[in-house]
This record gives C-alpha cells, structure tokens and sequence, in this order.
C-alpha cells in the first residue's frame, strides 16, 4: 500500500465502552459514526437506537442509510462528552468514526500530518498521539475489504 502515514486518518483510542477503544478521527466528516457490530460488542440492543434514518454519503461516493442515532458518553483524557452518533450497519475496521462534531466540542485540533489530536481541559492541553502501525493497518483492511468508508 503506497502513501505517507499522513494521508491515514488519525487512529486513535478514545474509551465508548471498556471493550470498545478503537477509533478514527476524521475532520471533515460531518457526522460522528458508530456501527452497529460494536453496540452488539457493547451490549446495548437495537431498542436504544432512535429512529432517525439519515442518507450518508462515503468517500468513494456511496450512499447509506443509517439505523438511527444514539447518544453515548466518549471519554477521553479525563474528559467526558455525550455524543451523538449515526448507527451503521456495515463491516469496519473501527468502531466508531469521530467527525466534527465531536471535534469541535472538544475545541480539538486534529494533525493528519502528525497523527495527533490535541485539546483543552482544565488540566492543561491534552495530545492523544495516533498508533502508526495500527492506523497502517486499518488502512489495509479498510482498503482490502473495501467497507462503506462512511
């Protein structure tokens, strides 16, 4: 697979769930994802789901329906967000997509080049640093599968 790391996403671990961490930033996407495998992960039925069915639009160009949307909490360092998410049914290597609106209630600046987000809080200015061997390998599972890259 050809391109630099800072042509990735910026991958990173952001706790939904103790047995759900993996995530992706993307910036311009305008929408904050989750799929529904990893609310089955979760434990959290199909009954939580509001059914807001909204067409989504992938890179490649592709359009989705989603479930529905729900509302759960996102924790990182130290600070805690309810989030509202679109519910996809599609294959994935993530759990959930993190799009503008979270990272713009954060107040995060997301780095492709750097493979970092950073963040205020009252401690001090927060970096959550991407695993480049993970982000790497997403990327190859995400580009052989070919999922909806919603």
């Amino acid at each position: 697979m050809g391109g630099s790391i800072s042509s990735f996403p910026v991958r990173f671990e952001i706790h939904i769930d103790p047995r759900v961490s993996l995530m992706r930033g993307i910036p311009q996407k305008p929408n904050n994802v989750i799929f529904s495998d990893t609310l089955k992960i979760m434990g959290i039925d199909r009954s939580n789901i509001v059914r807001r069915t909204t067409t989504l639009v992938g890179f490649n160009g592709d359009a989705t329906n989603t479930l529905g949307e729900i509302v759960l909490p996102v924790f990182a360092k130290g600070i805690n967000k309810q989030t509202k998410f679109n519910v996809i049914d599609c294959p994935s290597a993530y759990n959930a997509i993190l799009g503008r609106p979270w990272i713009h209630d954060m107040k995060a600046v997301p780095s492709t080049y750097h493979q970092k987000i950073k963040f205020p809080s009252p401690w001090g200015v927060q970096e959550i640093i991407s695993e480049k061997k993970i982000a790497r390998e997403c990327y190859k599972i995400t580009m052989k599968t070919k999922p909806q890259d919603i």
